[in-house]
């Protein structure tokens, strides 16, 4: 049955992503978050599920720069992280931090503009903390006619399947 949850979280990533990718979308991961976690709960309501503060580095080789977003929300099912943003999970090379220390131990000693800007990117990241406990304590409303559109792609796409 856990493999059946899993499954079923990466077959709506993956069409929540189409979703996304079609209409361009970006700054919406509190509602695909949310999306993601009330289909989750909903269809596997004994697993635990939980939305989850992120910081997100996605260092880019090829141009020889970092992007670090200092707020970000994934799903967590079973102890697996599924990002059902695709503004974020289209990167391969992508690092997902769970705290302030985890990003600031994986960086380079010495002057990092990362580092510079730290007040900055704990305030950010605890804004999502907040967000995330709104959406457990069941307070949380996002953006409902972006949530309803995807609700309605996603459903559509899997019931052709």
């Amino acid at each position: 049955m856990e493999e059946h949850a899993k499954r079923f979280a990466r077959i709506m990533t993956g069409a929540m992503s189409r979703f996304q990718r079609t209409e361009g979308t970006v700054n919406k991961c509190v509602a695909n978050a949310l999306y993601l976690y009330d289909s989750l709960r909903i269809n596997f309501p004994l697993f635990e599920v939980k939305v989850k503060p992120v910081l997100v580095h996605i260092p880019d080789d090829e141009t020889q720069t970092n992007y670090l977003n200092t707020g970000h929300l994934v799903v967590e099912c079973n102890g697996e992280i599924f990002d059902p943003s695709y503004q974020i999970n289209q990167h391969e090379n992508r690092h997902y931090f769970e705290t302030i220390q985890e990003l600031a131990s994986s960086l380079p000693s010495g002057d990092n503009p990362i580092r510079q800007s730290m007040r900055e990117i704990i305030t950010n990241f605890i804004k999502f903390v907040e967000i995330a406990e709104k959406i457990h304590n069941e307070e949380m409303i996002s953006d409902t006619e972006y949530y309803n559109r995807q609700a309605d792609y996603v459903d559509s796409l899997l019931k052709r399947r």
